[in-house]
Parts: structure tokens; sequence; C-alpha cells
């Protein structure tokens, strides 16, 4: 424990020494062990959380803590452990691939993680020096160790795969829109299961990789036979027995009251994902699309077959889907005609319950929910939304210190989330611009390569929204690599709306400048903090922001959050 933390401790202590009144609701401490404390926050950073427990100060390391509640209950009444997204949060980013391989994205195209956070799988061009020009299937495990390239093959179709992972991590599948292939993720029995003249995509995995869920954009004809099979989402058995339709257009018509020549292809044209399947392989949701110009539709159904139904609908564009672990929760990304944004809804899985979420999504990549359905996130948005509508946190980084930063960005591109909602997969460019694969952290119990931000403080924690009245924000940084620029700052009110006029022109660097007291102290200063006169008045919290690079090149990034901030009016 450093003597900041020790100082804070003992601040705490006194306090709870003097303090009579007890808060009228309160706060709830969730340790990870499965520990619940109850009693009243009184302060923390990234080392500690100080409680007090009847007349006793008690002291947790972070480490030891997994959600802190405050002023009584959850967020929502939900009776899970998740934490309220309001904030304050600790987010890290990680830089998990490197080289001249290229990852493979666009057009639907996006490495997916694994349910339950364990692994990634993603889709590589053929190597430099391969003259059969395989497109290739890689896996990594999360924690950036264990690449590995799984299956290669010359594409019938695509020029690039289409890949899925089982929600265990030890199963992948892939697609080039004429085949289907398995494999297992330690890299051995790659195989084709299935095969097709055109026409095939979105592969599904069920959790334990037995059975491989797909769509029929279009009718097709199995070479083997010259049999036609029906637009639709089908399954398969991953031994490549057992094909069976589980909703046809025939079918998908007669729930929607159209006949079938109205039902259009089941395809996202505009690079989204139109199909997901819940962690228990018992519901699906994929989106449909009707004749030119006509509705298109978002549509669940039990993997049985039985349940088919729409659950929304859009006059111009469903762009892409997805559906909660538990299956009861379904997202979509869609847009309206004489609608220039996006927009981003949740709805009950019997379509009840529909919910505008986000006016300005982003129009591309996948719908992730996790297990509960109580989080979503809509594409490269970056932008993790309490399903219910209450709060809402910026996964990305609005603003840096410096444009040779490479994990700050406003959107992450091709993000996907785990069950817990509190882990991402996404993807990056390096210093050469080539595209690798990242992983982003919601409040983690460690920082890995990620620097340390600690001890950060605002003097005075008021201003006024006049450009002028400055205040001066400090917070040592703790790191064994090379510090990109200085430390960036973004402020964000307590609903998770970024505001542009508060610490955007203050960069904290330890140059013994600028409000500094002492070069190389490894405390980090800027007294040029102030709020703009279109500032947003009331309290936000600073989101300070590190990125780190190793000796190979490496990226890793810490954004720490702190406050109240206030900011009132002149």
């Amino acid at each position: 424990m450093n003597n900041a933390t020790r100082a804070l401790a003992l601040l705490c202590l006194i306090l709870a020494g003097a303090l009579l009144a007890r808060a009228a609701e309160p706060d709830t401490l969730y340790l990870s062990n499965g520990t619940v404390v109850t009693g009243e926050f009184l302060a923390g950073n990234n080392d500690v959380i100080v409680m007090r427990v009847g007349e006793i100060a008690c002291i947790y390391y972070r480490t030891e803590c997994s959600a802190l509640y405050l002023h009584g209950g959850k967020p929502g009444g939900r009776t899970d452990a998740q934490p309220s997204l309001a904030g304050p949060h600790i987010l890290t980013y990680h830089q998990l691939t490197g080289g001249d391989d290229v990852l493979a994205v666009g057009n639907g195209i996006t490495p997916m993680l694994s349910r339950n956070g364990q692994r990634v799988v993603m889709a590589y061009a053929p190597a430099k020096d391969d003259p059969d020009k395989k497109q290739r299937v890689a896996v990594i495990d999360a924690d950036g160790n264990n690449f590995r390239f799984v299956d290669a093959y010359q594409p019938l179709f695509y020029t690039s795969l289409l890949v899925a992972i089982s929600a265990d991590g030890k199963w992948v599948a892939s697609t080039d829109g004429g085949q289907i292939r398995v494999a297992s993720a330690e890299g051995n029995g790659a195989r084709m299961i299935f095969a097709v003249t055109v026409n095939l995509t979105y592969p599904r995995l069920s959790a334990d990789g037995g059975t491989v869920f797909f769509v029929l954009y279009r009718d097709a004809i199995i070479p083997e036979g010259n049999k036609r099979l029906e637009r639709g989402v089908y399954a398969i058995r991953a031994d490549g027995t057992g094909l069976r339709q589980i909703a046809g257009a025939t079918a998908i018509a007669r729930a929607l009251g159209l006949q079938p020549a109205e039902v259009g292809s089941l395809y996202s044209s505009s690079r989204g994902c139109g199909l997901d399947i819940s962690a228990d392989d018992r519901r699906l949701v994929f989106l449909v699309t009707g004749q030119y110009g006509k509705a298109q539709y978002a549509m669940t159904v039990n993997s049985d077959g039985t349940g088919l139904r729409q659950v929304l609908s859009a006059s111009e564009y469903m762009l892409a889907v997805g559906i909660s672990g538990d299956g009861g929760t379904v997202g979509a990304l869609l847009r309206e005609k004489g609608v220039d944004q996006y927009q981003g809804w949740v709805v009950r899985h019997d379509g009840t319950g529909a919910r505008k979420i986000s006016a300005q999504a982003a129009g591309t990549g996948v719908v992730s929910l996790n297990y509960d359905g109580s989080r979503v996130v809509f594409g490269q948005e970056a932008v993790l939304y309490d399903a219910g509508g209450q709060d809402r946190l910026t996964l990305g980084v609005p603003s840096s210190p410096t444009m040779a930063c490479r994990l700050s960005r406003k959107q992450l591109e091709y993000l996907t989330m785990a069950d817990s909602g509190r882990l991402f997969s996404w993807v990056m460019e390096d210093e050469k611009g080539r595209y690798q694969l990242a992983r982003l952290d919601l409040d983690p119990e460690r920082l890995g390569n990620a620097p340390l931000i600690s001890e950060a403080q605002a003097v005075p924690a008021r201003v006024i929204a006049d450009a002028r009245m400055l205040s001066t924000l400090s917070a040592r940084v703790r790191t064994d690599y090379q510090l990109i620029g200085g430390i960036g700052v973004t402020s964000f009110l307590d609903d998770g709306r970024q505001d542009p006029y508060v610490g955007n022109t203050a960069i904290l660097f330890d140059n013994g400048k600028s409000g500094d007291n002492a070069a190389g102290d490894g405390i980090f200063t800027s007294d040029n903090l102030t709020a703009g006169k279109t500032a947003l008045l009331g309290p936000h919290l600073l989101r300070l922001f590190a990125e780190v690079k190793t000796p190979n090149g490496w990226h890793y990034a810490t954004a720490y959050e702190n406050g109240p901030f206030t900011v009132n009016a002149p």
C-alpha cells in the first residue's frame, strides 16, 4: 500500500469516527469471493475502497471487489450484481496481435469473442508466401496467449471468411459462402461439413460446438443430388449429418402475413450480422429483408422451429441483430426512412417492450448483449447501454493527448462483448496502419501491461462555465513502459453523455511546467482545466487516459474516471 493510499485510509478512519449521521440508504460492495458488504462508502482510488461498516472503517483492495452500488439497491431494480454504468470506472485497452498477417474485416467479417470471454476467433487473408492463396482461421486466448491458425482453405465464393466460435470457446466454424467448415480451437479436426452452390452466411455454433446454425439468404442447390433448398435458417450437426430447416421463406411469409415471393433475402447488405443464438441454443434471432422498398424485419424462433414471430420492423434497413445469452432480449440496429441516423433498439424475445436505446448508433458491426440482456452495444458506436435506458458508458476514447496513440478511438471497430458485459474484443490499427486485434476490460481485477493511474484530484473541484476560471488537475501514473505523450482528459455527465466543453484543452505532463511541481516524479499535472461557456452544468466525471508502448511496439492504455467535478453557472 503506497503512502497516498495509507493517507486515504487514515482520513477515512478519522471520518468514520467523526460522522454520526447514517446515510438514508446503505451502499453495497460485492466482493469477488461472493461476500456482500453493506455500509457507507467513504472513499476509494485505484488501489482500495473504504467502507464504514457499523463504527469501523474497512479497507478492501480493488482486486477483491467486483461491484459497488451507492445509495441503496441496484440500478433499475435488477437483482444481479452488475455495477451501474454511471461510474466512476476504470477501462483498460490491450493490443493482442501484431505482425504482418492481414486481419480480414469488413462486409460482415468480424472477429468474434466467445460468450465466456475466453477466446477470440478471426479470419486472416492468405499468407504472402502461400501459392494456393488459402484464407485462414485463427484463434487466440483473450489474454493474448496461444495464437494459432486452426484452419486454411481456398474459398469457393467469398474472398474472405465469416467466422463463429462456440460459447465455451472450444470450437470454431467458418464459411466462404459456399461451404461450412468446423475445427477445434486447439487446431485439429478441421473439416468441411456442408456445401451448396452459393448463398451461405452467418454461421453460429451451439454452446458445445455440436451444431452449426446458418442462413441461406437466397434459395440454393446442394451439388450432391441437385437438391434445392429454400432460403431460410438451418442447422446441421458438426459431423455433417442431420441437416434441418428451422425457418424457411414459406413459414416466414406466413408469420408476417405475406406471400413467399414477398420475402426477400435473409441478408444484411450494410455490413451487419443477421443471425445470433442464445447461450443455451434454445432461441435464435435473424433478419429478413422484404421486397425492394418494403419493410425489413427482426424475427425470433426456437431452435426446434416453433415460436416463429416478428419482434421488430424497419421501414428502410434492418442492419444487424443480436440476442442475450439467456435468450430473453433481442437487440437490433436499424434505420427508418427519412431518418439520417441509425438507431439501436431492444425488445423482448416475444416482441413486447420494444424501446429505442440509441438514436445515433453506427451503421455497421455486431449487436452484442450480455447474458441477462441488461447491457447492449450497437456495432462500432462503442457505447455500452443499460438496456433499461437508464445509463450508458462510452467505451471509446473521444480525445487523446497525441495522434501517436493507437488505442484512443471514439469508435471501436468490430466490437463484440462477452456474456459478462465487462469484456470486449475490437480491432485497432497499429503504427503501420495494419488491423490488429485488441481487448477492452471494464473495471478489471488486474491491469496487466496497462498503466496505473491513481491519486487524481482537481483543485478547485468546482468551476464556472466561463472558459476563464482554471482548475489544476493532477494524477500519478505508474508504468514500466514508454508513455505516449501526456495524459488526456475527457468529461462525462452522470448519464454518460460526453461534455466536449469541459477538460478538452487539458493535457497533463510530468515536466515541471503548467502547474507541475517537479519533473520526473510520476505526478502529471495541468493547470488549464476549464469549462467552456456552453458547458453543461452539474457534476461531471473526468476521464484521464494514458497510453504506453512496449519495446516490441505493442500498445496498452488505461482510462481512469474521477469525480465529481462540478460546473456551475456564471
